[in-house]
């Protein structure tokens, strides 16, 4: 738009009478609470055993190649350990049973 003209009226005559928006009504509602997230799935351990979101599946008597009892890492992702008892994070996914640790890598010996 063009600015500083001589005529009162401004270009176009649009400064003689300015229109703006009246509002008639009230205000629109406000949308209510988003729903919540769905349940994260649990964790499948075989055809009969499952354990909780956010945890591990981890067997604790295994016979042969077949787990005969289950039991839940309270971690997501986890690292069942050899002990059939421990677990370690996923970030931490190498387990020292003999000093209940876990590490990150194998520490490796220079020879």
């Amino acid at each position: 738009m063009e600015r500083n003209i001589k005529a009162s009226s401004g270009k176009c005559g649009i400064a003689v009478e300015p229109s703006y928006p009246t509002k008639t009504g009230e205000n629109p509602p406000n949308p209510g609470p988003t729903p919540p997230s769905p349940a994260p799935p649990s964790s499948v351990c075989d055809s009969y055993n499952e354990c909780p979101a956010s945890t591990t599946c981890c067997c604790i008597y295994e016979y042969g190649k077949e787990c005969f009892a289950w039991g839940c890492c309270p971690l997501e992702g986890a690292t069942c350990c050899d002990d059939h008892y421990s677990c370690c994070p996923h970030n931490y996914p190498i387990c020292n049973t003999q000093q209940g640790t876990c590490l990150a890598v194998i520490a490796q010996t220079i020879s």
